[in-house]
């Protein structure tokens, strides 16, 4: 079955859950732990789960997490998943792991936007040096 794509301007994901109402989310580990931070919920741990159970009741989210290489620049390190997240126990079923075996790209996506960047110029410089080409007799 296909599924919607949703996108939104929302900063915080407790805001984006609201707004779109979607039933799941894909992440990479960084974006998982960055929803369980304190720090986004007034730096309490109680407002954070207390926060993240109201929009699990609400909207029925689910949040689906890739784990990731830590150094993916240089391609070393441990592939980071979510064990590795404190998760506390009352917002364990919210979030589910994807399993390394089905989905492990080590590459980041810094490296990916370079080499976006770096592809797009280069399509530009070929495009320009033909259009301004000229023959000499």
């Amino acid at each position: 079955d296909d599924a919607p794509l949703v996108l939104t301007s929302e900063a915080l994901f407790v805001d984006k859950a609201r707004a779109t109402h979607a039933a799941a989310f894909v992440v990479g580990v960084d974006t998982a732990s960055r929803i369980l931070n304190e720090k986004y919920y007034d730096g309490s741990r109680e407002k954070m789960v207390k926060t993240l159970i109201e929009v699990n009741t609400r909207e029925n989210v689910r949040v689906l997490v890739a784990g990731r290489i830590e150094n993916p620049a240089e391609g070393t390190g441990a592939f980071v998943t979510l064990r590795e997240l404190d998760v506390p126990l009352e917002l364990q079923h919210m979030f589910v792991e994807i399993p390394e075996q089905l989905f492990r790209a080590d590459i980041s996506s810094s490296l990916l936007r370079a080499q976006a960047v770096t592809a797009a110029a280069h399509s530009e410089h070929k495009k320009n040096s033909k259009t301004n080409s000229f023959e000499v007799d």
